[in-house]
Protein backbone atom coordinates (compact mmCIF):
# COMPACT_ATOMS: atom_id res chain seq x y z
CA UNK A 1 0.00 0.00 0.00
CA UNK A 2 1.47 3.43 -0.87
CA UNK A 3 0.05 6.90 0.60
CA UNK A 4 0.30 10.20 -1.05
CA UNK A 5 -0.64 12.95 1.24
CA UNK A 6 -0.34 16.40 1.24
CA UNK A 7 -0.66 19.40 3.52
CA UNK A 8 -3.32 18.91 6.23
CA UNK A 9 -6.74 19.63 4.48
CA UNK A 10 -10.27 20.72 5.90
CA UNK A 11 -12.76 17.37 5.75
CA UNK A 12 -14.49 18.62 1.90
CA UNK A 13 -11.52 18.36 0.31
CA UNK A 14 -11.46 16.00 -2.46
CA UNK A 15 -10.46 12.35 -2.27
CA UNK A 16 -10.09 9.44 -4.01
CA UNK A 17 -9.01 5.89 -3.78
CA UNK A 18 -8.07 3.46 -6.72
CA UNK A 19 -7.34 -0.46 -5.89
CA UNK A 20 -4.57 -1.28 -8.75
CA UNK A 21 -3.74 -4.62 -10.01
CA UNK A 22 -6.51 -5.53 -12.04
CA UNK A 23 -5.30 -4.32 -15.42
CA UNK A 24 -6.33 -0.91 -14.68
CA UNK A 25 -6.92 1.03 -11.59
CA UNK A 26 -10.08 0.52 -10.58
CA UNK A 27 -11.86 3.33 -8.43
CA UNK A 28 -13.50 2.48 -5.19
CA UNK A 29 -14.34 6.10 -4.37
CA UNK A 30 -14.08 9.66 -5.22
CA UNK A 31 -15.85 12.18 -3.26
CA UNK A 32 -15.48 14.53 -0.57
CA UNK A 33 -13.63 12.98 2.42
CA UNK A 34 -14.18 11.66 5.02
CA UNK A 35 -16.21 8.71 4.01
CA UNK A 36 -15.90 5.19 4.35
CA UNK A 37 -15.93 2.73 1.60
CA UNK A 38 -16.58 -1.17 1.66
CA UNK A 39 -15.52 -3.23 -1.19
CA UNK A 40 -14.81 -6.81 -1.98
CA UNK A 41 -11.71 -8.29 -3.64
CA UNK A 42 -11.80 -10.42 -5.83
CA UNK A 43 -10.19 -13.86 -5.43
CA UNK A 44 -7.10 -14.63 -7.52
CA UNK A 45 -3.54 -15.75 -6.84
CA UNK A 46 -1.88 -12.50 -6.38
CA UNK A 47 0.07 -12.70 -2.84
CA UNK A 48 -0.54 -8.41 -2.89
CA UNK A 49 -3.10 -6.37 -3.30
CA UNK A 50 -2.13 -3.25 -4.18
CA UNK A 51 -4.21 -0.37 -2.93
CA UNK A 52 -3.59 4.37 -3.94
CA UNK A 53 -4.60 6.36 -1.95
CA UNK A 54 -4.93 9.92 -2.79
CA UNK A 55 -5.83 11.75 -0.16
CA UNK A 56 -5.42 15.01 1.83
CA UNK A 57 -7.78 13.62 4.05
CA UNK A 58 -6.86 11.38 7.29
CA UNK A 59 -7.35 8.03 6.09
CA UNK A 60 -7.09 4.16 6.75
CA UNK A 61 -7.58 0.94 5.30
CA UNK A 62 -8.02 -2.77 6.65
CA UNK A 63 -8.92 -6.10 5.38
CA UNK A 64 -11.81 -8.40 7.10
CA UNK A 65 -12.75 -11.68 6.28
CA UNK A 66 -15.95 -12.58 4.65
CA UNK A 67 -17.11 -14.23 7.74
CA UNK A 68 -17.31 -11.14 9.58
CA UNK A 69 -19.84 -9.61 7.09
CA UNK A 70 -23.50 -9.44 8.61
CA UNK A 71 -26.38 -11.57 7.81
CA UNK A 72 -29.81 -10.24 6.86
CA UNK A 73 -31.80 -11.42 9.33
CA UNK A 74 -34.94 -9.41 8.31
CA UNK A 75 -33.77 -6.23 7.71
CA UNK A 76 -29.87 -4.02 7.24
CA UNK A 77 -29.67 -0.98 7.65
CA UNK A 78 -26.55 1.50 6.78
CA UNK A 79 -24.91 4.21 5.15
CA UNK A 80 -22.57 3.86 1.59
CA UNK A 81 -21.15 1.08 0.36
CA UNK A 82 -21.61 -1.86 2.05
CA UNK A 83 -21.36 -6.05 2.17
CA UNK A 84 -23.86 -8.48 3.71
CA UNK A 85 -24.76 -12.11 3.52
CA UNK A 86 -27.99 -13.63 2.69
CA UNK A 87 -28.38 -17.38 4.12
CA UNK A 88 -31.28 -19.46 2.66
CA UNK A 89 -33.74 -19.85 -0.21
CA UNK A 90 -34.57 -17.18 -2.49
CA UNK A 91 -36.01 -14.56 -1.22
CA UNK A 92 -37.86 -10.79 -2.71
CA UNK A 93 -35.56 -8.30 -1.15
CA UNK A 94 -36.40 -4.07 -0.92
CA UNK A 95 -34.33 -1.57 -0.82
CA UNK A 96 -34.95 2.34 0.57
CA UNK A 97 -32.40 5.00 -0.61
CA UNK A 98 -32.21 8.32 0.89
CA UNK A 99 -29.28 10.29 -1.00
CA UNK A 100 -28.59 11.68 -4.51
CA UNK A 101 -27.15 9.33 -7.42
CA UNK A 102 -28.00 5.66 -8.00
CA UNK A 103 -27.81 2.74 -5.80
CA UNK A 104 -27.84 -1.08 -6.36
CA UNK A 105 -27.44 -4.38 -4.70
CA UNK A 106 -24.87 -6.65 -6.95
CA UNK A 107 -24.43 -9.96 -6.12
CA UNK A 108 -21.16 -11.50 -5.23
CA UNK A 109 -19.62 -14.70 -7.41
CA UNK A 110 -17.21 -17.41 -5.42
CA UNK A 111 -14.89 -15.41 -6.31
CA UNK A 112 -16.14 -12.36 -5.16
CA UNK A 113 -16.30 -10.84 -8.01
CA UNK A 114 -19.30 -8.51 -8.96
CA UNK A 115 -22.22 -10.92 -10.01
CA UNK A 116 -26.36 -10.45 -11.28
CA UNK A 117 -27.30 -6.98 -10.39
CA UNK A 118 -30.16 -7.81 -7.70
CA UNK A 119 -31.62 -4.59 -7.75
CA UNK A 120 -31.00 -0.77 -8.95
CA UNK A 121 -32.88 2.63 -8.62
CA UNK A 122 -31.62 6.67 -7.98
CA UNK A 123 -32.17 9.03 -5.20
CA UNK A 124 -34.49 8.93 -3.03
CA UNK A 125 -36.88 5.86 -3.89
CA UNK A 126 -37.13 2.18 -3.17
CA UNK A 127 -37.21 -0.55 -5.25
CA UNK A 128 -37.52 -4.47 -5.48
CA UNK A 129 -35.03 -7.62 -6.57
CA UNK A 130 -35.04 -11.20 -6.00
CA UNK A 131 -32.12 -12.93 -4.15
CA UNK A 132 -31.00 -16.12 -5.63
CA UNK A 133 -30.47 -18.08 -2.37
CA UNK A 134 -27.39 -17.74 -0.06
CA UNK A 135 -25.10 -15.45 -1.62
CA UNK A 136 -22.83 -12.12 -0.04
CA UNK A 137 -24.48 -9.15 -1.67
CA UNK A 138 -22.51 -5.91 -2.46
CA UNK A 139 -24.48 -2.66 -1.54
CA UNK A 140 -23.50 0.42 -3.85
CA UNK A 141 -24.80 3.61 -2.60
CA UNK A 142 -23.83 6.67 -1.51
CA UNK A 143 -26.77 7.87 0.96
CA UNK A 144 -28.43 6.27 4.05
CA UNK A 145 -30.57 3.01 3.19
CA UNK A 146 -32.65 -0.08 4.38
CA UNK A 147 -32.32 -3.77 2.76
CA UNK A 148 -35.54 -5.23 4.11
CA UNK A 149 -36.64 -9.18 3.19
CA UNK A 150 -40.10 -9.39 1.67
Amino acid sequence: MRRRSGRAAPPWQRARVDLEGFGRPWLLFRGRGPDRVVMPLPADEAEHVQLLIESDCTWSAWLQAADTAPILQKRISSKGSFVFRHVGEPRQVSMQHNGRGAFSLTGLTLEFGQGERVLSGMGNSSAKGHLEGSTFVHVHADGDWTVTLL
